[in-house]
Order: C-alpha cells, then structure tokens, then sequence
C-alpha cells in the first residue's frame, strides 16, 4: 500500500533522477531553478517559510512521487509535482480509458 511521508534528503537524488533536462525541470521547479542542477538545490524549504515536502511512497519506502506545498494567504499553493517516469499511467486499483 502506497503511503505519503515527508521528504529527507536520502529521497532528493532519486526525485532529481526524475528531471531528465532543462525543459522537464522548468515544469518541475519553475524558473527558479537552472540546468544542470545539483540534488541538494531541492533541498531550499528554509527559504520558503511553512513550506514542506512530501513523498509518495510504495509502502516499502521506495519513492514514487514528490509534492511541495506552501502556504499562500488562506490556503496551500501546490508545487515541484512530480511522478516517477517509470510508474506514470499504471495504477494498482483501476484503469483509465486508453491507459
């Protein structure tokens, strides 16, 4: 079973193997972050005050997905979503059409 659990630092080389170029790290990161980049630049939560970081994980605490959230005003502002390319599209409970 799939379980959520904060990001350490172990997790951020395998979530930077996930950005395979500069394209796939402006629609992970945005403009704030430039290619090549190093693991360790995902680690900047201290710079974005009440932000955290989360892992998708099998269950077995192999990452398969990251999420950031960030507290904007009255809500959470969703960002750096990213899925690992070799589990996109399958799903373990259901099938989407044409997936």
């Amino acid at each position: 079973m799939h379980s959520l659990r904060p990001r350490t630092n172990a997790d951020l080389p395998v979530v930077a193997s996930w950005v395979p170029d500069a394209e796939a790290l402006y629609a992970f990161a945005g403009p704030w972050m430039t290619w090549p980049f190093l693991p360790d630049e995902l680690d900047d939560l201290q710079r974005r005050p009440g932000a955290t970081a989360w892992i998708l994980d099998t269950g077995d605490g192999e990452p398969v997905g990251h999420v950031q959230l960030t507290p904007a005003d009255d809500a959470l502002r969703i960002g750096r979503l990213i899925v690992d390319p070799t589990v996109r599209g399958h799903s373990s409970r259901h099938r989407h059409p044409g997936g």
